[in-house]
């Protein structure tokens, strides 16, 4: 880890694979990137809002939880071409498209999350 710090060794792969799962990060965090992209096929999960879920004692206890969180989702597909990112950086490139198309009636739609 020193040799890390100090730059004279990097981390391996397997290395920063095990970091990455010990710190519940991702492999890019660990490396400085802000913007992540998503591998096709892939699902954002709310690991939290699952284990919540799943340690409810009854099915009424569910059900509660449920209609707390009405808005929220355990999962959503991500779409093919996404990344994750600051929220201010996907607001600002947002920002721009929508000034580019400011008089389109669905302009607004860039800046609301579905629910």
């Amino acid at each position: 880890m020193s040799r890390w710090e100090s730059g004279s060794r990097v981390p391996n792969v397997v290395d920063l694979i095990g970091l990455s799962e010990l710190y519940s990060v991702s492999v890019d965090e660990l490396l400085g990137r802000d913007r992540q992209y998503v591998a096709a096929g892939a699902a954002l999960v709310d690991l939290a809002l699952l284990e919540d879920l799943g340690a409810a004692r009854s099915v009424e206890d569910f059900d509660a939880k449920i209609e707390q969180r009405a808005s929220q989702a355990v999962w959503l597909p991500v779409p093919d071409g996404s990344a994750v990112m600051p929220v201010a950086e996907a607001m600002q490139l947002a920002r721009e498209v929508a000034e580019k198309f400011a008089s389109s009636r669905y302009v607004d739609r860039l800046f609301r999350p579905r629910g």
